[in-house]
């Protein structure tokens, strides 16, 4: 298992961060094989209420130069890793803010990709956190805009997999009928290339790291990363942690 990887720059906040990254060279991360197709991948956009004659918040006006930018290069799809909004479930303008996300990234003309993360549905459990957890009727909320909170989407030889981590250890009926989904959609992608797509990180230096705020818990840790191996999954895309880095499994 290699750690993630050294100096890495934080994006977070940055004014500049969409131009340098769009800018920046490729990662070379091993050998590289035909081009097939490019996709965009967003995380953690959290989009904020707009009230009437009140100045967009920043966080919204780096998501509309975002589509801006993004836009013209016409990718097959865009995927976000969640977090598109900021107001958690209770709080005022979060259905308001879901339906705002909706309308700002539909500019994209692209088909949109949605896996929800702990702003959007609420959190993940965790005894030592004060937020809110995931209920089945935030689940249905976030249905409504956003559609099933778990899918598989193919493209060129390849099968995407998004994935609700925030359910995770909750215990609901729906985590249940997400773990059967996603064992027999592993099963059925066999013979193609498997990405996963998540918002919560199996791990971030460790895959036997003590639980926190940014990863995923034990029990449903073990079985995801046992899922991953054993599939041979070839890439899992994760947000919340705010910073980009790389971790090899195996």
């Amino acid at each position: 298992m290699a750690n993630p990887t050294p100096n890495r720059p934080s994006i977070h906040g940055d004014d500049d961060a969409i131009a340098t990254v769009l800018a920046a060279e490729p990662t070379i991360l091993g050998r590289r094989g035909r081009h097939l197709c490019g996709f965009a991948v967003i995380a953690d956009s959290h989009l904020e209420p707009e009230g009437a004659g009140a100045a967009p918040p920043r966080s919204n006006a780096r998501n509309r130069r975002l589509v801006r930018e993004l836009a013209p290069r016409r990718p097959a799809f865009a995927l976000h890793l969640g977090d598109i909004v900021h107001p958690v479930p209770q709080a005022p303008g979060h259905d308001q803010t879901m339906g705002l996300a909706v309308e700002l990234y539909s500019a994209l003309q692209v088909p949109l990709l949605w896996t929800p993360g702990n702003h959007d549905i609420g959190d993940k459990p965790n005894d030592t956190m004060p937020a809110a957890t995931v209920t089945e009727e935030w689940l249905a909320g976030y249905r409504r805009f956003f559609g099933e909170p778990w899918l598989a989407h193919r493209f060129a030889g390849c099968t995407l997999l998004l994935l609700n981590s925030p359910l995770l250890n909750s215990g609901h009926g729906a985590e249940r009928m997400q773990r059967a989904w996603f064992e027999q959609a592993l099963a059925d992608a066999r013979g193609t290339r498997i990405f996963i797509a998540t918002h919560y990180p199996p791990y971030l230096v460790s895959p036997d790291e003590p639980g926190h705020y940014d990863n995923v818990d034990m029990p449903a840790r073990e079985w995801l990363l046992d899922l991953l191996a054993r599939h041979r999954v070839e890439a899992m895309f994760c947000g919340h942690v705010h910073n980009l880095f790389y971790n090899r499994l195996g």
